[in-house]
């Protein structure tokens, strides 16, 4: 995956619209260290990717911070209640989600795709709006009322 005009625009549109240090996670459905959405989320908008933890290998619980990581981003290709579950795994605080909702490339398995599920049980939930949409990336934020 590379950081296209479509990525780049909507980083943009995250950079001007939310305010900045917002937390986010960020799903692409990529592994942690072949993944630059996550890598260059917080250089480019400015807002906190919470399950982002490349340059963090010397801190503690990181091995147990990419294993949750990698969970997450398996949740691109379920509902909702798999962020629940994750949720539950690591308690933190989010505002927002940014989901890539474009094809993965994978080693030698060619691409996967199908985030269909995620994007369509968030835009079905009361907990979330989508505030942000483009072909393949679509930004949600918490609604109001809702943890």
């Amino acid at each position: 995956m590379i950081l296209n005009q479509e990525i780049l625009e909507s980083f943009d549109w995250a950079r001007n619209s939310i305010p900045q240090r917002s937390n986010f996670l960020v799903i692409t459905g990529e592994p942690l260290f072949t993944n630059p959405i996550q890598e260059w989320f917080y250089p480019l908008t400015k807002s906190n990717s919470i399950n982002t933890y490349q340059g963090t290998e010397w801190l503690p619980n990181y091995y147990k911070n990419v294993t949750l990581s990698l969970l997450l981003q398996d949740c691109k290709f379920k509902t909702i209640s798999c962020l629940d579950e994750w949720k539950g795994l690591n308690p933190v605080s989010y505002e927002y989600i940014y989901l890539y909702d474009g094809k993965v490339p994978t080693l030698g398995l060619g691409e996967i795709t199908g985030s269909q599920s995620l994007s369509e049980s968030l835009k079905q939930s009361e907990q979330f709006v989508l505030i942000y949409q483009s072909d393949n990336v679509k930004i949600f934020s918490k609604s109001s009322d809702k943890e």
